[in-house]
């Protein structure tokens, strides 16, 4: 995603996808070493435990003098007198506030500090003095969420054991989408060794953001059929690719408007019995400069998608980072990203109208309540992949008809750290 979007996203449970493995809670163990019996020999003498011991008390009286002083004055007291402070005393064995002053003999606790807030979504204890906000009032959801965190991989560089990755099932075709977010810089964060252990049949990938093609990054006879449509309006600016073991019968790189067509956004492959276009979306732009173009890219995309199952009489999939949270559930933080890129209510809205010509969302339709499990975005800003405040971004949307060859979508959480994204996968049944 690009960086205007990155500025700008701050974050919510989910399902544990495929047979992944959930990061295992770390056991908590005690920090803090067990006090042991002083040796006699290093005892302080009489004269200086008296002398420490005084000190210690001089400064507990200062202290608690100065917090009653600060407590009575914030209460504003009714009628409260407290000219002679040498009525305040302490006791040192309890280290209590003790008055011989009948007018403060009741007790009044000091105003309660509300704890800073992390910007987690995690419930805050909240005082009577301060009425909590609707944001902050403790819900069923919010507690639920706090503790599928503890569940989730939070992990900023990619994995170094791959085992977690299991086999495709029997008959399948298995289908990843990623946006590598510079696929230069991918390669020095693990991208290789992650797609050598995925082992996908087809691989889509989105912002690669190459001028010129990378004709070695894999064996010839490991994926035949490569397509690059790179950005040239820009240097260092978008770009697509897949790589296939599948020989396409047909391809196209070109959506119909100039603009985003220069920015290789697109591809389109059609296969032996289904279509697969892989698209980045344009992002909307931090004050949504961009918005009007992008409905105009998500409203080229649906006419285009109709037409190829039209003239080709095979079912579509569509793929890549399509840039939008549908719903609510899709991101962390929805009521502070009302107006972000990737959540506004036109961008929904037009992902609603891909939707509507029979189409399917398959992650949200295998997994309707996850949350957490299908966020694909972490941007870098404010350790948003530490706190696991995320976006759903990436897609595989299949024709109502193809659904039934769909054998699971999900989402590779483990796999964070080559980009600001992770990879999605799609099983789909061959027959």
């Amino acid at each position: 995603m690009a960086s205007t979007r990155k500025s700008s996203r701050i974050q919510s449970k989910s399902t544990v996808s495929e047979n992944s493995s959930s990061a295992p809670t770390p056991p908590i163990t005690d920090h803090f070493p067990k006090t042991s019996s002083l040796d006699p020999k290093k005892k302080n003498s009489k004269k200086n435990k008296t002398s420490t011991e005084k000190s210690k008390t001089e400064l507990i009286n200062t202290s608690v003098v100065a917090e009653t002083m600060k407590s009575i004055s914030s209460q504003n007291k009714r009628n409260l007198e407290i000219s002679n402070l040498d009525s305040i005393t302490v006791d040192t064995d309890s280290n209590k506030t003790v008055s011989s002053n009948k007018s403060v003999s009741k007790k009044r606790s000091p105003r309660t500090k509300k704890p800073k807030t992390s910007g987690s979504n995690t419930p805050e204890e909240l005082t009577k003095e301060d009425p909590p906000s609707p944001a902050e009032t403790p819900s069923k959801d919010n507690i639920m969420i706090s503790a599928e965190k503890s569940v989730y991989p939070n992990n900023k560089t990619m994995p170094t054991d791959y085992s977690f990755i299991k086999d495709k099932p029997e008959g399948c075709l298995k289908i990843v989408s990623f946006n590598v977010n510079s696929l230069n810089a991918a390669l020095k964060k693990g991208f290789k060794e992650y797609v050598n252990a995925e082992k996908p049949d087809i691989l889509c990938l989105q912002e690669t953001k190459l001028n010129e093609t990378m004709p070695f990054l894999f064996p010839k006879d490991e994926y035949p059929y490569v397509i690059w449509n790179h950005c040239t309006a820009k240097k260092g600016y978008s770009g697509t690719a897949i790589f296939s073991k599948i020989k396409p019968v047909n391809q196209s790189k070109k959506l119909g408007i100039p603009e985003f067509d220069n920015e290789g956004r697109f591809i389109s492959l059609e296969f032996d019995n289904f279509n697969l276009v892989a698209a980045y979306v344009p992002n909307s732009g931090q004050n949504l400069d961009r918005l009007p173009k992008r409905a105009e890219f998500d409203s080229k995309v649906n006419d285009y998608l109709s037409d190829l199952l039209k003239s080709t009489k095979k079912q579509v999939i569509y793929a890549g980072d399509l840039n939008v949270s549908h719903n609510r559930i899709d991101l962390a933080k929805p009521d502070t990203n009302k107006n972000s890129a990737g959540f506004t209510q036109s961008e929904r809205d037009s992902f609603s109208q891909i939707l509507s010509r029979d189409r399917i969302d398959t992650f949200r339709a295998l997994h309707p309540d996850a949350t957490i499990g299908g966020y694909t975005y972490y941007g870098y800003r404010a350790n948003s992949r530490a706190k696991l405040n995320g976006w759903r971004l990436d897609y595989f949307v299949v024709s109502k008809d193809l659904f039934s060859r769909v054998k699971d979508s999900f989402v590779r959480n483990e796999c964070y750290g080559a980009s600001d994204h992770v990879p999605i996968v799609l099983y789909l049944s061959k027959e």
